[in-house]
């Protein structure tokens, strides 16, 4: 029990089964380059801007390397990787073991239903899985990220006091 003694962790998983999350809501009005951000739409596009700027901006910053690659790389790997397929045991095994969050990617598929539906869709699953692997190519659904600003340190007006958390899809 992840909140057994504590009162304080107790309730406040009663009160977001009960109402939902309870994260803070984000501010109703941004800060950036001394510009007011207003609306929800605007604040989005601003947060994803960037966030997209931000990881450019940071790798200008790191010197180059003048180590190639395979200079890290001794011996021979060219096959030295190999995916078993898997089976439908092994996926509803794998889905159960994951936790259970109320969060939910691009997909929309929030753990409890998925866990309480895979039964049904592990044959199916498998079918993609095994196919992914075999040919190496991942349906592009599996590549959307939920990108979600979450407060770090400062005022929570400002865009640099968040940092970009993924949420992947649930499968």
């Amino acid at each position: 029990m992840q909140c057994r003694g504590d009162l304080n962790k107790t309730w406040k998983n009663i009160n977001m089964i009960l109402h939902g999350s309870t994260t803070s809501k984000l501010p109703t009005e941004f800060i950036y380059n001394n510009n007011s951000l207003l609306g929800s739409k605007n604040i989005a596009e601003t947060f994803n801007q960037y966030f997209l700027d931000i990881g450019v901006e940071l790798a200008d910053k790191i010197e180059p390397s003048t180590i190639n690659h395979n200079g890290f790389l001794t011996g021979e790997f060219k096959n030295s990787l190999y995916f078993y397929p898997t089976d439908a045991s092994e996926v509803i095994s794998v889905c159960n073991t994951l936790k259970n969050k109320s969060s939910s990617g691009y997909d929309n598929i929030v753990s409890c239903i998925a866990k309480t539906t895979i039964d049904t869709i592990a044959e199916p699953l498998t079918e993609i899985i095994n196919c992914s692997l075999e040919t190496g190519i991942v349906p592009d659904e599996l590549k959307i990220a939920k990108v979600v600003p979450v407060y770090k340190v400062g005022a929570k007006n400002e865009l640099s006091n968040y940092r970009p958390i993924s949420i992947l899809p649930f499968f």
